[in-house]
């Protein structure tokens, strides 16, 4: 989860990068979801549930890094079945 947490916050908010990242982004966020879709258990999907609020804070601290900004928000601005929906992205 922390590793593709990190490209939705990208795309929503670092807009100088948008249109030539967008693509690459959400590939890895449709290929990340499949694989979690494969193996969600009733356990780890509590286990996510419970340390949401952790993973984001990695999740955070990695974009600030990779991209320079510092305005993403402080907690997550996503639930756990938007971060797991399939179909489901930020808007920009």
């Amino acid at each position: 989860m922390t590793d593709r947490t990190p490209y939705l916050l990208l795309l929503e908010y670092w807009h100088n990068e948008y249109d030539r990242n967008y693509r690459h982004g959400q590939a890895e966020i449709v290929g990340f979801r499949n694989q979690l879709s494969d193996r969600m258990t009733t356990n780890f999907y509590n286990y996510l549930e419970a340390n949401l609020p952790k993973i984001y804070q990695k999740a955070r601290k990695y974009v600030q890094v990779k991209s320079g900004l510092n305005k993403f928000p402080q907690d997550c601005p996503y639930t756990l079945q938007q971060l797991l929906d399939e179909d489901w992205l930020p808007k920009k």
